[in-house]
């Protein structure tokens, strides 16, 4: 009994530490903060330093970041244990798709489904579970129960307006899973690396004279952009943060906004970082590289080549100083527990040998 409470207070004390999260994650423990401001410059560089803490959660190595470790804490929780509830259970799942865990997400999850098989979050998560680990079939009907039993009134924890916007990126999940999962039927096998971005919108990404041109997208097909297209994309890529075809349409909507040098960076990762050879990726970076070419320099500045490969992302500074107290605490507890451990395992001795 001691373990199990010492357990479930690693599991809350962590959790209560975690993040903000949006949707298709639901975490009841995490804080949750408004939309990214598309409108502005400054928030690419913070979405872009997002993507990149949420992506370290699923790579292991030796530079582990600090967050991957503190979700792997909470990650052994056991998911069969009958003790938790559908909350905790909700929580847990959210943490093992971070990791990559998307079996056990599943398994963690569902026996929170069979108690609320109407809960939105729970439907949701395991939607995007599923998703994640290729059951396109499961993913679809989760997502569309996760939309037939959205609440009608705002729950706790919810502003209106955020659920909406949360709402109308769900739909886009469902669409996606759609789409994808017509293209794995036609093409009777594994899909590889995709030639093009998902049609999410039904846009061409095309100028005026039918090609493709930097910083501008044809009147016609403009008129069929959803006002808020890339706030959807952003949204569903922090719940699909490893999802480079999202990345890439990620940069189409960049450059139709005009933000011609952000879009050809996030070409660049695609093809030399992520090693994406797609004829049409290449060729868009091209256009949006002779444009960056032909601008002048900024005053005192240098351009570097840009056909150079870029260099391996560094680790940020301000990342580490973020979650130092994190890891320490994360430390902290793993201590604890195998103190606890060691007393259970001395009284259970003590006890059989007192008896012998």
């Amino acid at each position: 009994m001691g373990k199990r409470l010492i357990a479930r207070a690693a599991l809350l004390t962590l959790l209560a530490l975690t993040p903000p999260a949006w949707a298709g994650l639901y975490n009841s423990a995490e804080e949750d903060r408004p939309g990214v401001n598309v409108q502005s410059q400054e928030p690419l560089a913070e979405f872009q330093d997002l993507l990149a803490r949420l992506r370290s959660i699923a790579t292991p190595g030796p530079t582990e970041s600090l967050l991957r470790k503190r979700y792997l804490l909470v990650s052994r929780l056991d998911v069969r244990a009958r003790d938790l509830d559908v909350e905790q259970r909700i929580d847990l799942g959210a943490y093992l798709v971070r990791l990559g865990k998307y079996d056990e997400a599943i398994e963690a999850l569902r026996p929170a489904e069979a108690q609320q098989p109407r809960n939105f979050r729970v439907l949701s998560n395991l939607g995007t579970a599923n998703q994640l680990a290729g059951h396109l079939d499961r993913a679809e009907f989760y997502l569309e129960q996760t939309l037939k039993h959205w609440p009608k009134k705002t729950p706790p924890g919810f502003e209106t307006a955020q659920l909406e916007r949360f709402r109308v990126a769900e739909e886009y999940q469902l669409k996606l899973v759609r789409l994808r999962a017509r293209e794995a039927a036609r093409s009777r096998g594994p899909v590889g690396m995709p030639e093009s971005v998902d049609d999410l919108f039904g846009v061409r990404f095309v100028g005026d004279g039918g090609s493709y041109q930097a910083g501008t997208l044809a009147a016609d097909q403009k008129a069929r952009l959803p006002d808020d297209a890339r706030r959807i994309v952003e949204q569903l890529l922090v719940w699909l943060p490893g999802d480079l075809r999202l990345y890439w349409l990620w940069g189409e909507l960049l450059n139709v906004q005009g933000k011609v040098p952000e879009a050809e960076k996030v070409f660049t990762d695609l093809v030399f970082n992520q090693r994406w050879n797609a004829a049409e990726l290449r060729e868009h970076r091209r256009v949006l590289q002779d444009w960056v070419a032909n601008q002048p320099a900024p005053a005192g500045g240098s351009t570097a080549p840009r056909d150079a490969e870029p260099a391996p992302a560094r680790g940020r500074m301000s990342e580490i100083l973020t979650w130092a107290g994190v890891g320490a605490l994360g430390g902290g507890l793993v201590t604890l527990l195998a103190v606890f451990q060691v007393r259970e395992l001395r009284r259970r001795f003590g006890h059989n040998g007192a008896s012998r």
